[in-house]
């Protein structure tokens, strides 16, 4: 999650905290699990509460999200992010200049 989130936190659940927003809600949700687990599986006695089965759906759940979210379809999609909001800024300037003409009886 380090590597694909670009996030820079020593355990799961800081990095969670971190950049946990940038996941859908059902991956935040088994990745919570998996920080929860990480707390419980350094206590000897608390250890044997955890549901294995569980954590390792969580796991394979949260890795088969982030295996395809390379860098190159996050450069992509920040590329595209940056342009539709340049073109939205465009559009409203063009807007803006038209009603002002408009306003002052040009057009």
């Amino acid at each position: 999650m380090r590597t694909r989130l670009g996030a820079r936190g020593e355990t799961l659940e800081q990095t969670l905290h971190q950049r946990g927003r940038k996941l859908p809600r059902k991956i935040r949700r088994a990745a919570e699990e998996l920080a929860r687990a990480e707390e419980l599986s350094g206590h000897p006695r608390l250890r044997f509460l955890m549901d294995t089965a569980q954590v390792e759906r969580s796991g394979r759940m949260v890795v088969n999200h982030l295996r395809p979210l390379g860098a190159a379809e996050r450069r992509r999609r920040m590329f595209l992010s940056i342009a539709a909001s340049m073109s939205f800024a465009l559009l409203v300037t063009i807007g803006g200049v038209i009603a002002v003409l408009v306003w002052r009886g040009y057009l």
